[in-house]
């Protein structure tokens, strides 16, 4: 997962490569204002009791204990495993203690919110929970100037939520996030937080697609030939059946989810051969054939229900042997008589055949997107604490619509509904400053960016050739950043410019460290190309900045060369796009050009179009205008014997690998 992040701030060019629904103001409820909040606040500072502290302390060691027993229940040598990749002695220990360090629980979690099979588990997930609340109630208590630091934290608060109102900006938003976190961690100020998250959690990512680029990855012919074999009013048919058609895709509206109604419409041409008591029947048949199977996405996944299907067939009779002048005649007849009722059969039966198989043909189709959203989506994000607090889906007849709210209890979504887009496109994103800031953080604080990791991020994850400053070579020294555990990184989108930046709070440059916080950035101008790509150019050089020193020393100028030498590289003087190119059942829709690319008001708006012709989307209603302006790699587990590798597999506790 760290690479996410690190792909965004390392090749910016990334994102190169509104909606029918809006985001409505939050209501105003009457009640009190936020400063009346701030004034009952600030004298009603609540007292932590010993009990409270016992009870969370009591709730945290019922919840390692279910992770202990799960663990043992695994086999001994996987249970090992992992207890020394969790570090269970070290959390033991930091339970136990009489103050425990909250430096120390963020250093250990790290592990536990990796991004490694299992971690996923909601044992694991109630257990991290379970202990960051209790180390910082416990050391909230234990500090003799959390009083002090209450009425610091209540007596800024207006002052950060009007900055914020002012500026919208993401850096702003997260100061008041950290604010509100602390104040939630021990159940302080409860009414005050609720207000100002109920102001200010708006949804910092939309994104949307057309219905006819919803279409494509289902728009496709059919062809095919399938043996007719069947019994109708005692009659044995044989013959051969070739059906032609097509499926499409139509958008069901729907508030609450992404409906959608998968179609197939076809023809099927039979010639037959029918026999009944020796007579023999030749005909062709004709059976216009539809299908209908509704899919609907959600937070949870891709659902269908049954298919429903429709035949009318008709048939005609090419020739019919009796044998005999008189059998034949009554043959004929006969034949002419059942005739409705064998097409009324004929198309019923086929109706149920088209039914099935339509069922069949969806059944991996949606097995494998609830495999990819839940595998590469979902679940990696759920490891690293990083899924959506709150994600959406919705359909309009003319598009798929999705929102989603990136914040945990110390962060905030957007302080404004993204601005409103002036022509319609085939796919958009829009996104707040707040979505990279949040998203960063919970991908990178507290992680450890070696220049191996990185050489592997440039040529594995991006595909890239390695920049010859940051090849790996015996003259070159080694060198390591530790992400920052608060911000780490950082956007800005305003005046048509993208500044990005990332911040460490420790570098080394082979035997030389820096235990400081050092910020690295860089703005680009941001232009789209006559050939419907994006353009970034660097306006100046990239900044290194000592966040905590105004004068340095010689040898921190020394480093700050080194470390601007480097992350030119990665900031390169100019990105150039290349398109947007889908993969997968998308990847027929060819390159789709760039034809909207805005970054202001804090918010990046990108809107592409299909290269095919045809009738550009058509937008149902719009978004309204914006508001005024060091990780350890896991060890392998020891072999164990077939019996707990099998209970272990049963137990769906994946061993953590190397």
């Amino acid at each position: 997962m760290v690479q996410r992040v690190l792909t965004f701030v390392v090749a910016a060019g990334m994102i190169v490569s509104g909606s029918a629904f809006t985001f409505a103001q939050q209501p105003h409820t009457a009640g009190p204002s936020i400063d009346e909040l701030v004034q009952q606040a600030r004298g009603n500072m609540l007292k932590i009791s010993p009990q409270q502290v016992a009870e969370v302390k009591a709730r945290t060691q019922a919840a390692l204990d279910d992770v202990f027993g799960y663990l043992e229940r695994s086999g001994k040598a996987n249970s090992a495993a992992w207890q020394k990749y969790l570090e269970w002695p070290k959390v033991v220990e930091l339970l136990n203690a009489d103050v425990p360090n909250p430096n120390e629980l963020e250093r250990i979690l790290t592990k536990w919110e990796d991004n490694k099979p299992s971690l996923e588990n909601p044992r694991f997930i109630r257990a991290r929970k379970a202990l960051r609340d209790y180390v910082y109630l416990a050391s909230d208590v234990a500090n003799p100037n959390y009083a002090d630091e209450y009425v610091r934290r209540i007596d800024e608060l207006p002052k950060l939520i009007q900055t914020y109102e002012e500026t919208g900006s993401g850096d702003d938003g997260a100061a008041v996030g950290r604010t509100l976190g602390w104040l939630e961690r021990s159940g302080q100020a409860e009414t005050l937080v609720k207000a100002v998250r109920a102001r200010y959690q708006r949804p910092n990512f939309l994104g949307y697609g057309s219905a006819r680029f919803a279409a494509i990855g289902f728009d496709q012919p059919v062809d095919r030939v399938t043996p007719v074999s069947d019994v109708i009013l005692g009659t044995y048919v044989r013959g051969t059946a070739h059906m032609t058609g097509g499926t499409t895709l139509k958008l069901v509206p729907d508030a609450n989810a992404a409906r959608f109604n998968l179609l197939l419409a076809g023809t099927a041409v039979s010639n037959n051969v029918g026999t009944n008591r020796g007579v023999v029947i030749y005909s062709t048949g004709v059976t216009s054939l539809q299908a209908s199977k509704q899919l609907w996405m959600e937070e949870s996944g891709l659902f269908s229900s049954p298919a429903t299907a429709t035949g009318r067939t008709s048939t005609t009779i090419n020739g019919i042997s009796a044998g005999g002048h008189l059998k034949q005649k009554i043959a004929t007849n006969r034949v002419y008589e059942s005739k409705p009722e064998a097409e009324a059969i004929a198309s019923q039966r086929a109706a149920a055949r088209l039914q099935a198989s339509f069922d069949a043909e969806v059944a991996p189709m949606l097995a494998d997107a609830n495999s990819r959203f839940i595998e590469r989506f979902k679940t990696p994000m759920i490891r690293r604490n990083a899924y959506p607090d709150d994600i959406q889906f919705s359909t309009t007849p003319y598009y798929v619509v999705v929102k989603a709210l990136s914040a945990d209890k110390s962060q905030l979504g957007a302080p404004t509904p993204p601005a409103k887009l002036p022509l319609p496109y085939d796919l958009c994103a829009q996104v707040h400053e707040s979505a990279v800031i949040n998203y960063g953080e919970a991908l990178l604080a507290g992680r450890l960016l070696t220049d191996e990791r990185l050489v592997e991020l440039i040529r594995d994850e991006l595909k890239s050739e390695v920049p010859d400053e940051l090849k790996i070579t015996e003259d070159k020294d080694p060198w390591t950043i530790t992400f920052a555990r608060e911000t780490p990184v950082r956007a800005r989108f305003e005046g048509n410019r993208v500044f990005l930046a990332i911040r460490g709070d420790r570098f080394t440059r082979a035997e030389q460290v820096i235990s400081e916080p050092i910020e690295i950035s860089a703005t680009y101008d941001v232009k789209i190309t006559d050939q419907g790509t994006a353009r970034l150019v660097r306006d100046g050089e990239v900044q290194v900045n000592f966040l905590k020193r105004d004068r340095l020393s010689a040898a921190q100028v020394g480093f700050r060369t080194f470390l601007r030498r480097k992350f030119e590289a990665m900031f390169k003087e100019e990105f150039v796009g290349e398109g947007l190119k889908l993969k997968g059942r998308w990847e027929k829709a060819g390159t789709l050009r760039l034809e909207l690319l805005d970054a202001n008001n804090h918010w990046i708006n990108l809107g592409w179009n299909l290269p095919t012709g045809g009738q550009k989307p058509r937008l149902a209603s719009e978004p309204a205008k914006a508001g005024p302006a060091e990780a350890t790699a896991p060890v392998s587990a020891p072999s164990q014997d077939a019996l707990a590798l099998r209970l272990s597999q049963w137990l769906g506790l994946t061993p953590p690998a190397e």
